[in-house]
């Protein structure tokens, strides 16, 4: 889900020169791939981003490092390339059913707890490079009959249908890899597949994956509910980003994200109401986070300026206002600050009251929130 958030946000023509500015940094005192960087930066284009994703040198690097430990402000500065690949794969996705194999050693701990998921979905966090070539595959594991004691050489072998409805592209890369001798399938990042079965052959354990999509029914309701919460967002991909992240307990990074988009320029198509309501979008954000850190005051004062913005940009009775009429209230009450809550809280009934009548879920929530305060 935080890949997908990262795609729907809108791209930023800087972020490129901040990631060379980035990479340069992280291998100054290598000058072969200070090199590599150069030669990225001056002809990098995005229908080059399957080429450069297969060349073994700094970008091949850093995207494995910051998908392995989810390096939230490197992820963000690979925006660009991600969407460049995911474009380049959906542009030359597979049309056919596919059988592609992949190779690797794995703990016999790790094996074990695999064996768990049989028959369960699970989602690969990273670009899955595989090839059409059960025999390349194999020989990438070495000499199997020598592996470590600990290690256990494993087959994947994966069947990819592209026609059902969902599925992550995946393409054969070819004819457009740094080592076009490979017959290489790459599946997009997070791709979703089911674990039929685990078998051996002598040393080698073979796994069988099934390519599967979110639209699935083991997976289907949680990312529903995800999207729930998004909506409550107001269609947000500033909210979208920030929810998962801060699901993910992420605070800091949620925070320098939202700091982030405040310093851009906006789009220069936005009418400057669109603009001034995603400022308040943001600062509403900022308020949540802060709260979600412990730093109610802080809270406030992003709620506050989030109100300022919206009361020029909409009636008094909407009901956006309301709803940050609640969360200041919901502030307030976290700081003690009893008569302050229930006056904002009196704000968003009143609104709430005129919109929906006495009857509606929300007047009731928010009367019971009221009484609540009342008993402190």
């Amino acid at each position: 889900m935080l890949i997908d958030c990262l795609l729907r946000m809108r791209s930023n023509p800087t972020d490129k020169n901040e990631f060379i500015t980035y990479s340069k940094k992280e291998y100054a005192k290598h000058d072969s791939q200070l090199n590599i960087i150069r030669e990225f930066e001056e002809n990098y284009s995005a229908d080059h981003a399957l080429k450069w994703h297969t060349r073994e040198c700094f970008l091949y690097q850093l995207l494995n490092k910051a998908l392995r430990v989810q390096n939230i402000d490197l992820l963000y500065l690979f925006e660009f390339f991600i969407r460049d690949l995911r474009n380049q794969l959906e542009q030359y996705r597979s049309r056919s059913l596919t059988r592609a194999y992949r190779s690797q050693l794995m703990s016999k701990k790790e094996v074990q707890q695999l064996k768990s998921f049989t028959g369960q979905l699970i989602s690969m966090n990273s670009f899955l490079s595989t090839t059409l070539d059960r025999e390349v595959a194999v020989f990438y594991l070495g000499d199997i009959e020598v592996a470590n004691g600990d290690l256990q050489p494993i087959l994947f072998k994966i069947e990819a249908n592209p026609r059902i409805d969902g599925v992550k592209p995946f393409a054969n890369i070819t004819p457009f890899s740094y080592i076009p001798d490979e017959e290489e399938i790459l599946m997009m990042l997070g791709s979703i597949f089911r674990l039929a079965h685990i078998r051996h052959e002598g040393q080698l354990c073979i796994i069988q994956l099934i390519l599967s999509s979110d639209n699935g029914h083991d997976v289907k309701p949680i990312f529903d509910q995800m999207k729930i919460d998004y909506l409550n967002e107001g269609h947000s991909s500033v909210g979208e980003f920030r929810i998962v992240l801060a699901n993910m307990g992420k605070f800091d990074e949620a925070e320098r994200y939202l700091l982030r988009l405040l310093d851009e320029s906006p789009s220069d198509h936005q009418t400057k109401e669109t603009k001034e309501y995603n400022l308040s979008v943001c600062y509403v954000n900022l308020g949540n986070v802060a709260e979600r850190k412990g730093d109610f005051n802080k809270g406030l004062v992003w709620y506050q300026r989030a109100l300022d913005v919206r009361l020029r940009l909409r009636r008094s009775n909407d009901p956006s206002i309301a709803d940050i009429h609640n969360l200041v209230g919901a502030s307030c009450f976290r700081k003690g600050e009893y008569k302050s809550a229930i006056e904002s809280c009196n704000e968003a009934l009143q609104i709430y009251r005129h919109i929906y009548g006495e009857d509606h879920t929300t007047v009731a929530r928010i009367s019971s929130n009221i009484a609540a305060v009342y008993l402190k």
